[in-house]
Protein backbone atom coordinates (compact mmCIF):
# COMPACT_ATOMS: atom_id res chain seq x y z
CA UNK A 1 0.00 0.00 0.00
CA UNK A 2 3.02 2.14 0.69
CA UNK A 3 4.28 1.82 -2.97
CA UNK A 4 1.08 2.59 -4.46
CA UNK A 5 0.25 5.77 -2.03
CA UNK A 6 3.87 6.82 -3.64
CA UNK A 7 3.31 6.76 -7.31
CA UNK A 8 -0.33 8.24 -6.76
CA UNK A 9 1.43 11.10 -4.89
CA UNK A 10 3.96 11.41 -7.73
CA UNK A 11 0.99 11.39 -10.44
CA UNK A 12 -1.00 13.80 -8.00
CA UNK A 13 2.62 16.41 -8.01
CA UNK A 14 2.85 16.07 -11.82
CA UNK A 15 -0.92 16.61 -12.79
CA UNK A 16 -0.66 19.72 -10.69
CA UNK A 17 2.38 21.04 -12.17
CA UNK A 18 0.67 20.31 -15.79
CA UNK A 19 -2.21 22.69 -14.71
CA UNK A 20 0.12 25.50 -12.70
CA UNK A 21 2.62 25.17 -15.77
CA UNK A 22 -0.11 24.68 -18.38
CA UNK A 23 1.32 21.92 -20.29
CA UNK A 24 0.13 21.48 -23.79
CA UNK A 25 -0.44 18.00 -23.06
CA UNK A 26 -0.67 15.09 -21.17
CA UNK A 27 -0.41 11.50 -22.02
CA UNK A 28 -0.64 8.65 -20.01
CA UNK A 29 1.58 5.58 -21.24
CA UNK A 30 2.57 1.68 -20.77
CA UNK A 31 4.44 -0.88 -22.20
CA UNK A 32 7.47 -3.10 -22.09
CA UNK A 33 11.00 -2.86 -19.96
CA UNK A 34 13.90 -4.97 -20.79
CA UNK A 35 17.05 -4.76 -18.64
CA UNK A 36 20.00 -5.05 -21.10
CA UNK A 37 22.92 -5.47 -17.87
CA UNK A 38 24.77 -8.93 -17.29
CA UNK A 39 27.06 -9.49 -14.58
CA UNK A 40 29.18 -11.92 -13.54
CA UNK A 41 31.73 -13.50 -11.55
CA UNK A 42 33.18 -16.56 -9.94
CA UNK A 43 29.75 -17.61 -8.28
CA UNK A 44 27.67 -16.85 -11.14
CA UNK A 45 25.64 -14.29 -13.27
CA UNK A 46 22.90 -12.06 -12.92
CA UNK A 47 20.70 -11.24 -16.03
CA UNK A 48 18.08 -8.35 -16.75
CA UNK A 49 14.62 -9.54 -17.69
CA UNK A 50 11.33 -8.54 -19.22
CA UNK A 51 9.38 -6.36 -17.33
CA UNK A 52 6.25 -3.78 -17.40
CA UNK A 53 5.55 -0.26 -16.95
CA UNK A 54 3.01 2.62 -16.87
CA UNK A 55 2.75 6.32 -15.95
CA UNK A 56 2.16 9.78 -17.17
CA UNK A 57 4.06 12.14 -19.48
CA UNK A 58 4.03 15.71 -19.57
CA UNK A 59 4.65 17.70 -22.76
CA UNK A 60 5.52 21.47 -22.83
CA UNK A 61 6.02 23.16 -25.95
CA UNK A 62 4.56 22.99 -29.50
CA UNK A 63 3.80 20.40 -31.78
CA UNK A 64 6.52 17.98 -31.26
CA UNK A 65 9.25 20.24 -30.09
CA UNK A 66 9.61 21.17 -26.59
CA UNK A 67 9.88 19.47 -23.08
CA UNK A 68 9.10 16.34 -22.21
CA UNK A 69 8.86 15.28 -18.14
CA UNK A 70 6.90 12.02 -16.56
CA UNK A 71 6.33 9.62 -13.46
CA UNK A 72 6.89 6.30 -14.81
CA UNK A 73 6.39 2.99 -13.09
CA UNK A 74 9.05 0.86 -14.04
CA UNK A 75 9.08 -3.32 -12.83
CA UNK A 76 12.38 -4.63 -13.54
CA UNK A 77 12.99 -8.58 -13.48
CA UNK A 78 16.31 -9.96 -12.73
CA UNK A 79 17.76 -13.66 -13.39
CA UNK A 80 20.12 -14.47 -11.58
CA UNK A 81 22.19 -17.96 -12.06
CA UNK A 82 24.32 -19.55 -8.49
CA UNK A 83 26.08 -22.61 -8.78
CA UNK A 84 23.38 -23.93 -11.66
CA UNK A 85 20.86 -23.09 -9.91
CA UNK A 86 18.50 -19.84 -11.25
CA UNK A 87 15.91 -17.77 -9.89
CA UNK A 88 14.17 -14.90 -11.09
CA UNK A 89 13.70 -11.69 -8.32
CA UNK A 90 11.91 -8.28 -9.57
CA UNK A 91 11.93 -4.69 -7.91
CA UNK A 92 9.80 -1.89 -8.68
CA UNK A 93 11.11 1.62 -9.53
CA UNK A 94 9.68 5.20 -9.76
CA UNK A 95 11.49 6.67 -12.47
CA UNK A 96 11.15 10.41 -13.83
CA UNK A 97 12.14 11.18 -17.17
CA UNK A 98 13.01 14.62 -18.35
CA UNK A 99 13.56 14.75 -22.04
CA UNK A 100 13.68 17.89 -24.60
CA UNK A 101 11.81 16.35 -27.55
CA UNK A 102 11.90 17.68 -31.99
CA UNK A 103 10.54 16.65 -34.47
CA UNK A 104 7.02 16.48 -36.06
CA UNK A 105 5.63 13.46 -36.94
CA UNK A 106 8.50 11.30 -35.79
CA UNK A 107 10.47 13.31 -32.74
CA UNK A 108 13.41 12.33 -31.36
CA UNK A 109 14.53 13.02 -27.35
CA UNK A 110 17.20 13.37 -25.30
CA UNK A 111 17.68 14.15 -21.36
CA UNK A 112 18.24 12.45 -17.58
CA UNK A 113 16.41 10.19 -15.69
CA UNK A 114 16.08 9.37 -11.95
CA UNK A 115 15.25 6.17 -10.51
CA UNK A 116 13.97 5.36 -6.87
CA UNK A 117 13.45 2.62 -6.15
CA UNK A 118 10.13 1.33 -4.01
CA UNK A 119 11.84 -1.83 -2.17
CA UNK A 120 14.52 -1.38 0.24
CA UNK A 121 18.11 -3.25 -0.35
CA UNK A 122 18.15 -1.79 -3.54
CA UNK A 123 19.49 1.60 -4.84
CA UNK A 124 18.91 5.18 -6.74
CA UNK A 125 20.33 5.60 -10.38
CA UNK A 126 20.10 8.25 -12.16
CA UNK A 127 21.62 8.41 -15.95
CA UNK A 128 21.11 9.44 -19.77
CA UNK A 129 17.98 8.93 -21.67
CA UNK A 130 17.45 8.59 -25.69
CA UNK A 131 14.54 8.00 -27.26
CA UNK A 132 12.45 8.66 -30.73
CA UNK A 133 8.29 8.23 -30.52
CA UNK A 134 6.43 7.78 -33.87
CA UNK A 135 2.45 9.00 -33.88
CA UNK A 136 0.25 6.02 -34.90
CA UNK A 137 -2.19 8.84 -35.09
CA UNK A 138 -3.87 11.55 -33.80
CA UNK A 139 -3.63 10.77 -30.35
CA UNK A 140 -1.75 7.78 -30.35
CA UNK A 141 2.23 7.21 -30.28
CA UNK A 142 4.67 4.51 -29.81
CA UNK A 143 7.77 5.83 -27.58
CA UNK A 144 11.67 3.43 -27.93
CA UNK A 145 13.80 4.42 -25.26
CA UNK A 146 17.10 3.45 -24.14
CA UNK A 147 18.12 4.65 -20.25
CA UNK A 148 22.02 4.32 -19.40
CA UNK A 149 23.03 4.58 -15.56
CA UNK A 150 25.53 6.74 -14.27
CA UNK A 151 25.79 5.42 -10.85
CA UNK A 152 27.31 2.57 -10.52
CA UNK A 153 25.66 -0.01 -8.99
CA UNK A 154 27.64 -3.31 -9.45
CA UNK A 155 28.30 -1.66 -13.28
CA UNK A 156 26.28 0.39 -15.34
CA UNK A 157 22.56 -0.17 -15.63
CA UNK A 158 20.95 -0.07 -19.34
CA UNK A 159 17.45 -0.33 -19.96
CA UNK A 160 15.62 -0.66 -23.13
CA UNK A 161 11.83 0.84 -22.70
CA UNK A 162 8.94 -0.03 -25.30
CA UNK A 163 6.08 2.24 -24.24
CA UNK A 164 2.71 2.96 -26.01
CA UNK A 165 1.33 6.31 -25.41
CA UNK A 166 -2.37 8.09 -25.40
CA UNK A 167 -2.47 11.75 -25.76
CA UNK A 168 -5.10 13.23 -23.12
Amino acid sequence: MKKLSRFVAVLGLFSLVATEAHASGMSLVGGLNYGLNKFSNAAGEVKGGLGFGGGILLDMGIGGNGFEVGALYLSRKFNTTVLGVETSSSNGYIEIPAMIRFGTLTTFGVGAFYDIPMDSGYNSDFGLTAGVRLALGPKIFADARFNYGLKDNSGHSQNALLLLGLKL
